[in-house]
């Protein structure tokens, strides 16, 4: 027993007067350590089990074994004195609540190998976790190796910088991929954020840092994004004291890309909230790069379920302002700034409504977003159904228009998918301009309808497929289609084909976004079509609208449309 206590003894006096790490080898085994930050900052705060410690220096080696517990430790913090006390020894440091140590609300450690010498770090672990303040890191599997820097005046800063300059984190088996978990706590329940993923490898040298994943999953409040296997690599330079994270994250976000080269492409999914529906979309992102000043996405194969809806596209591209503000909330920020300078370039999509299987074919030009104005282009759009629900006074029939341009008054609504915000935004100062419309009621009808069955199911015939193209030649129904949007009224003029010939119509009322029922409300209280005796008859428009517009998202009742957004 005198021997032990010698060794002990030794040990101590040695490891704790290192002040020097030439020529010098640590390794230690550690089986388990628990801590928990003690109210207050005193009192009782864990343990830590070590297994074996081994001490290489030029002029001695010393191995100690943990077979009697020599090394189980208790953990204590009192009067700012962090204590570790087992069966044979006493020692601790000085600390305070303002230091590191003092954020850490928890911190364990499982069957985990450190090796240290003048030149290296080496660390692994089966499990590791570590809660700090606002956020806490969690990781299975993982070995961490850093170059150690030789010029800066202190250890501990050597070891920093030389891991922020030179460092290979990657998992401990290269059988398994390491699985990590981020979870970052913000002042308010919209702020936080949860990202788990599965680590190929994260490399940090002196030009570039390197991430390499199997698989993640991010969770933002009712936002949640999944990404497959892909590679991310940005920019740094050589990081030097004192430590600048704002500096260090606005360099890699000023020139980074995400990319599988393998693949090709990377497999996403994302699901969020839309009014009440759940949007479900999934895509294969081709391209994701940032620059100084914008945000660059190209994804393929591209669908989505919103409520009872279903849609496909072959390509989207999108650029937006990439705008951060790295002292504020960085991503509610960047998705202001994205969602508020925003360019959609041309894409076409077909849509299809579950419940009365009504399908739909968007052809759009161009999309743009500013701090003030929504702008959305389409070559066409086109309504089909081959059905007829009597019940739902929905008919048969196929409705395309051409040519339309939609401009609305825009007020910070995209970043947060608050679709009331758009629509109250349009209803406040907005125009729609249509060139014309075909209503081509049976012709073709199932042919045009069928049409939709290879893109529906796949993505190969979208390079082909434009339904609108059965209809183009077609007299129009209604030309020069014009929608004021003022205060909250509706101002609509149009030519409509009539006896031979286009005639002049107008409809007008106020407009109006039912939040409760998710739905848009039209009420129709003045008009003017070219019908004798029934050309001032709101009734007679009604009947019109009924016929030409109902379907499971727009009902016609008396004098007021509704078209629904939302499922309430």
């Amino acid at each position: 027993m005198t021997t032990k206590l010698i060794m002990v003894a030794v040990f101590f006096i040695t490891f704790f007067n290192l002040t020097s790490w030439a020529g010098q080898t640590v390794d230690a085994s550690i089986l388990m350590l628990n801590y928990i930050r003690p109210l207050n900052f005193s009192g009782p705060a864990g343990f830590v089990i070590f297994d074996q410690v081994r001490i290489l220096r030029n002029d001695m080696m010393m191995i100690l074994e943990n077979d009697d517990e020599v090394f189980n430790s208790e953990i204590f913090i009192r009067n700012k004195f962090l204590g570790f006390k087992g069966k044979y020894h006493s020692f601790g440091f000085i600390v305070d609540s303002e230091s590191f140590l003092g954020e850490v609300n928890e911190a364990s450690i499982d069957n985990a190998l450190l090796n240290i010498d003048d030149g290296r770090l080496s660390f692994s672990a089966d499990h590791m976790k570590l809660d700090v303040l606002k956020a806490a890191l969690e990781f299975n599997n993982s070995r961490l190796f850093c170059l150690k820097d030789q010029l800066l005046s202190t250890e501990a800063d050597n070891l920093l910088f030389g891991c922020l300059n030179h460092a290979n984190f990657t998992p401990n088996l290269q059988a398994a991929n390491a699985k990590v978990k981020i979870e970052i706590r913000g002042d308010e329940a919209s702020q936080n954020m949860f990202l788990e993923g599965l680590l190929e490898s994260f490399e940090i040298n002196e030009n570039s840092f390197i991430f390499k994943a199997q698989k993640s999953h991010l969770k933002l409040v009712d936002k949640e994004i999944g990404l497959d296997e892909f590679q991310f690599i940005c920019p740094k330079s050589f990081i030097v004291p004192p430590f600048d994270s704002q500096k260090i994250v606005g360099e890699c976000l000023d020139n980074a890309r995400l990319y599988n080269d393998e693949k090709q492409s990377i497999g996403l999914r994302f699901k969020t909230k839309v009014e009440e529906d759940q949007l479900d979309f999934y895509s294969r992102l081709k391209l994701v790069s940032l620059d100084k000043h914008l945000l660059r996405v190209l994804s393929l194969d591209n669908e989505f379920k919103l409520g009872l809806m279903l849609g496909k596209g072959p390509t989207v591209a999108i650029d937006c302002n990439k705008y951060i503000n790295l002292s504020g909330e960085v991503f509610p920020e960047f998705m202001k700034a994205c969602a508020n300078n925003l360019s959609l370039s041309k894409n076409v999509w077909a849509l299809q409504d579950t419940e009365f299987d009504i399908r739909y074919f968007l052809k759009i030009t161009t999309g743009t977003t500013t701090v003030d104005r929504l702008n959305l282009v389409l070559d066409s759009f086109q309504k089909v159904n081959h059905k007829a629900y009597p019940r739902e006074e929905i008919e048969k029939g196929t409705l395309t228009a051409f040519n339309i341009n939609i401009n609305c008054q825009n007020d910070n609504s995209l970043d947060d998918l608050e679709l009331y915000k758009v629509f109250n935004n349009c209803f406040e100062s907005g125009k729609i301009v249509v060139d014309h419309v075909i209503d081509s009621k049976e012709k073709e009808l199932l042919k045009i309808y069928k049409s939709y069955d290879g893109v529906m199911s796949g993505f190969d015939q979208f390079a082909r497929f434009d339904p609108s193209g059965f209809v183009k030649n077609q007299k129009p129904i209604a030309k020069n289609v014009s929608i004021a949007l003022n205060n909250n009224g509706m101002n609509l003029t149009a030519k409509f084909y009539f006896m031979m010939g286009y005639k002049n119509i107008m409809l007008s009322g106020p407009i109006k976004f039912n939040a409760a029922d998710s739905e848009i409300e039209i009420e129709i209280v003045k008009v003017k079509l070219p019908v004798p005796w029934l050309g001032r008859s709101i009734w007679f428009a009604s009947k019109i609208f009924k016929k030409f517009l109902s379907s499971s998202t727009i009902r016609v009742v008396k004098n007021k449309i509704y078209i629904k957004v939302g499922r309430s």
